[in-house]
Order: structure tokens, then sequence, then C-alpha cells
């Protein structure tokens, strides 16, 4: 649900994401999908490219968590990470970078699943 301030009548986003922050080569929802269990926790496992400066990226990709015990949050986040790497895979750096790291994506896909 979106929340409207008061002071504009402008809505206000569930969630922001700085989509330069990494590049993102591979996400996986793993955890609670949609069960309503006391202590589920539902995990997004992301593959990343830190960025390092104004100009810079990694060149080693490393694994990130975030784990929530609210499906509703982690739907929120998961899909908005995914809109910044679909967002980014248009990019020829971006799309140059995911072709180095082919490999690695697919392990890490099958490591987290």
């Amino acid at each position: 649900m979106t929340q409207t301030n008061k002071n504009t009548n402008m809505p206000t986003p569930d969630m922001t994401l700085n989509m330069m922050d990494y590049i993102y080569l591979a996400i996986v929802w793993a955890g609670a999908h949609g069960k309503p269990a006391p202590m589920a926790l539902t995990q997004i496992y992301m593959l990343v490219c830190r960025r390092m400066n104004e100009t810079q990226f990694a060149l080693n990709p490393e694994p990130r968590v975030a784990t929530f015990t609210s499906v509703r949050d982690a739907e929120i986040y998961y899909k908005t990470v995914l809109a910044a790497q679909q967002y980014q895979q248009k990019l020829r750096g971006t799309k140059m970078v995911m072709e180095i790291f082919e490999d690695e994506i697919e392990q890490f896909k099958q490591q987290v699943r």
C-alpha cells in the first residue's frame, strides 16, 4: 500500500535502491514462499560486483544475502533488485561483465537453490 506525504500529496515508495552500488549478476529467492510459519525466513541471495569508486566496480563477484521474516517485504525487495538487474542488463558494460562471469553465475545459482 502506498503512503502519501501530507506536505506534498506525493506517494512514498515502500523501498528505494541505488542501482549503481552493485552490478547484479544473479538473484535467487530462497526460503518461505507464502508460508505463514512462525519463524519462517525468506532469503534473497545475490551475486554482485561492488562499486569501488565513482568509475570502477570490483571484478571479483561476491555473494550477498538479505533475510526477511515477512514474505511481502522479501517480495518487494526481490522485485526491486530484479528490476535493477533488468535495467543494468541493457547496458553494454554490464553485458560484458555478465558474459565474463557466465560460469560463476551458473555455479552460484546451482549452489543456492
